[in-house]
């Protein structure tokens, strides 16, 4: 099995009460068809918050208006084919946006919904994404 370590950062985009929540792709290497936040792969020598802005204009199209640090979590994942097992340490934003208009990256995800905290729980999210929630909650 091949090893890999990413490091990645997450946008949890808040407006007013609710959250975006976005469906990976059927085609996800990692976690097909779940949902999770937004984030990607921080590039190498590239800047976290940079990688933020990036990835969150690639997958939804949203500007980010203004984010703040909210946790550093770490997890171990097997691809859908079991062929990688890949270490992630994600780090986590809360992020305002400029408007809700989604433009989603459909390579990336199949669908998004904004929603609140408890509607977020009964969804089929990625591994190590119920801890986000669960100090979201908080």
């Amino acid at each position: 099995m091949n090893e890999e370590q990413v490091v990645g950062v997450l946008g949890i985009i808040k407006h007013n009460d609710s959250f975006l929540f976005v469906r990976r792709s059927p085609k996800s290497k990692f976690e097909a068809n779940k949902w999770g936040f937004a984030g990607g792969a921080v590039k190498f020598t590239e800047n976290p918050i940079d990688a933020l802005k990036r990835e969150i204009m690639e997958e939804v199209g949203l500007e980010i208006d203004n984010h703040k640090l909210f946790n550093i979590y770490n997890g171990v994942f097997d691809s859908n084919d079991n062929k990688t097992k890949r270490h992630s340490i994600l780090i986590t934003f809360i992020c305002d946006v400029k408007n809700r208009e989604v433009k989603l990256n459909e390579k990336e995800h199949s669908e998004f919904k904004w929603t609140n905290l408890d509607e977020m729980k009964e969804l089929d999210v990625i591994e190590g994404n119920e801890k986000i929630l669960e100090d979201l909650g908080r």
